[in-house]
């Protein structure tokens, strides 16, 4: 059963992909869910909660789809290298699309809600690769907000240039802090 703000959010990323943010109205949305717009502010306060809403809901669907694969790598370095590709090519798909519409403009609501998806899983690797002794220990919360702070970076710089050289450098580096 699909739940109504899922529902309504569906309907939104649909215009939103044909539209545009901006563009996108309320109006038309509710018309062609059939109810009225009060409707929708009944589960959400604004259109800016509703783009939040897909977001996050695309967030924890990666994160999921993170930690399954995360599953099957062998060790820490492995699962490292893994989570760093995914937020790579999760970047560039993201990208891609809002190149098209008009995200960019949403990226304090968008960037906040991926980075809290991939860090949390960066900081359990590196947990679970230190009580494997297969990784040194971050052993402070500065040492652990270093590597997030390369990763956040390097994901700057492949922003504004998408060269793929980007991202094994930044492994590289990051492998380098870990060991």
């Amino acid at each position: 059963m699909i739940d109504r703000r899922d529902e309504i959010a569906d309907i939104f990323m649909k215009h939103f992909h044909h539209f545009g943010f901006k563009k996108t109205s309320v109006d038309e949305v509710a018309g062609e869910l059939h109810i009225s717009k009060k409707t929708i502010y009944e589960y959400f306060d604004s259109k800016e909660d509703i783009f939040r809403f897909i977001i996050q809901r695309e967030a924890d669907r990666s994160s999921a789809a993170m930690e399954e694969m995360l599953r099957s790598g062998k060790t820490a370095s492995e699962k490292i290298a893994a989570l760093v590709h995914m937020i790579f090519s999760m970047a560039d798909s993201y990208i891609r699309k809002s190149r098209n519409l008009d995200f960019q403009n949403q990226e304090e609501i968008t960037l906040p809600i991926f980075r809290a998806a991939y860090e949390g899983l960066l900081a359990k690797i590196i947990k679970e690769g230190n009580q494997a002794g297969e990784i040194k220990s971050c052993k402070t919360d500065l040492e652990l907000s270093f590597v997030k702070a390369v990763i956040l970076h390097a994901l700057e710089e492949f922003r504004s240039n998408q060269d793929r050289g980007i991202e094994p450098a930044t492994l590289e580096v990051v492998m380098k802090m870990i060991r």
